[in-house]
């Protein structure tokens, strides 16, 4: 009898500790911060290239949408300034193949899905791009929640730049510009210009939104669509 209440016991402490390790790792939801791929972005090459941080934005049929938590780079939406869509433009190019291919290991580029994005002016199939005016308003509802943090990398580049210390920057968007709200998103969203632009929409330093010529050397924050099941198991936070 007593083996057999000790056996039970011993059952009874094991599946204790197996739920509390279940519930120590947590699911992979909207707003969980998770690593993948790796950048530049201490400013410092001797000591290699700095994992890159995620928030979650969205998960929908077995996919997350993920967008960098910091501003990784400094970069013009356009090599020269002239009118151009987002399917044209040299930051798309540098997206999908530069920064696509330093970034990620090839196990980690076959987890990035396609995306089927409308940029307002055209349609274009990516795997790294920039969110839209209407997403950001969509998961940054309010100006505080738009501020993001610049990583040392772009943050010596800035000042040096701009004779200044920088610490905060706004961030590129894909869509060309249209009528707005003076102060910020509005809802729902008017209809973009048609055709090329000089300028697109920008997210400032104080979180409202703007257009800069496309020559601006703005800062970026990719997003990708990836397989919630990959990075559940294979890329923890």
């Amino acid at each position: 009898m007593r083996r057999i209440i000790a056996f039970i016991l011993c059952a009874i402490m094991c599946l204790a500790l197996i739920s509390s390790a279940y519930a120590a790792d947590d699911p992979i939801v909207i707003g969980t911060t998770i690593t993948l791929g790796e950048y530049e972005q201490d400013n410092n090459l001797g000591n290699g290239t700095e994992p890159i941080q995620w928030i979650v934005l969205d998960i929908q049929d077995g996919k997350a949408l993920i967008l960098s938590k910091y501003l990784i780079d400094t970069i013009m939406y356009n090599n020269k300034a002239t009118y151009i869509t987002w399917e044209n433009c040299s930051l798309r190019n540098w997206l999908n193949n530069d920064f696509l291919s330093t970034a990620f290991a090839e196990e980690e580029q076959a987890e990035i899905q396609e995306s089927d994005l409308d940029n307002g002016n055209n349609r274009t199939r990516d795997r790294v791009f920039l969110l839209s005016f209407d997403e950001v308003g969509q998961y940054f509802p309010d100006d505080a929640s738009r501020l993001c943090d610049v990583s040392l990398t772009s943050c010596a580049l800035l000042s040096s730049r701009e004779k200044k210390d920088i610490t905060t920057r706004g961030w590129w968007t894909r869509s060309p510009p249209a009528v707005h709200t003076p102060s910020g998103w509005g809802s729902p969203a008017p209809a973009p210009i048609e055709g090329d632009s000089d300028h697109f929409e920008y997210v400032t330093t104080v979180g409202i939104r703007n257009d800069y010529v496309v020559d601006y050397l703005g800062g970026i924050r990719p997003a990708i669509r990836v397989n919630l099941d990959t990075i559940s198991s294979q890329f923890p936070s």
